[in-house]
C-alpha cells in the first residue's frame, strides 16, 4: 500500500516535470520562430538622443551576410582584444561560432540617414547579440554581447538596450 503511494507520486512529479519542460520548450519556440523582434516595438526602431540619429535593425545568426560578419568581427575585435588579451585568439574562434549559430539573435545598428540608398554600405555602429534558451530549466533571454563603435559610446544607447532587456 505504501509502495503503491510513493510509486503514484513519483509518476505525478514526473509529469509535472515533463509538463514544465514541454510549456518552457514551447515558449523557447515561439519566441525563436519571430523573424523581426523590433516590429512589436517599432519606438525601438530608432534612437535620437544626445546628439545621435540611429535606426536599429533585427538580424538572425544564420542568416549574417559575409559583410555583416566582418563587421561584427570588427567592432568585437576592436572592444574585446584588449580585455582578452593573450586569450583573444582563442575567444575569438569562440564568438564566430556564436555568433552565426541558428538561435543567435541581434539587434544592429546604422545611422539613420534618409539620403542614403537601401544597397549602400552602411557601416555597422553596435550590435546586440541574445538567444532564447534555458538557464536551470527557466526559459531566458540571454544576452551573449553588446557592443558599439566608440563613436556611440557614453550617449545612452547601451544602457537603453540593457534596461530595454
Amino acid at each position: 500500500m505504501e509502495s503503491s503511494r510513493a510509486s503514484e507520486k513519483k509518476k505525478l512529479k514526473r509529469k509535472e516535470i515533463l509538463e514544465k519542460k514541454k510549456a518552457a520548450d514551447q515558449l523557447l519556440k515561439v519566441a525563436s520562430a519571430q523573424i523581426d523582434h523590433l516590429t512589436s516595438f517599432p519606438s525601438f526602431c530608432y534612437f535620437n538622443k544626445n546628439g545621435l540619429c540611429l535606426r536599429l535593425e533585427s538580424g538572425r545568426g544564420d542568416k549574417l551576410s559575409n559583410c555583416t560578419k566582418q563587421q561584427i568581427q570588427k567592432l568585437l575585435k576592436a572592444n574585446m582584444m584588449g580585455p582578452y588579451g593573450s586569450e583573444w585568439a582563442v575567444e575569438e574562434k569562440v564568438k564566430r561560432r556564436e555568433m552565426v549559430a541558428p538561435e543567435a539573435r541581434y539587434i544592429f545598428v546604422y545611422w539613420n540617414a534618409n539620403e542614403m540608398m537601401d544597397n549602400a554600405f552602411t557601416p555597422l555602429l553596435g550590435f546586440l547579440h541574445f538567444r532564447f534558451t534555458l538557464e536551470e530549466e527557466i526559459p531566458v533571454l540571454y544576452l551573449y554581447e553588446l557592443q558599439l563603435d566608440s563613436s556611440v559610446q557614453g550617449k545612452g544607447l547601451g544602457i537603453g538596450w540593457v534596461l530595454w532587456c
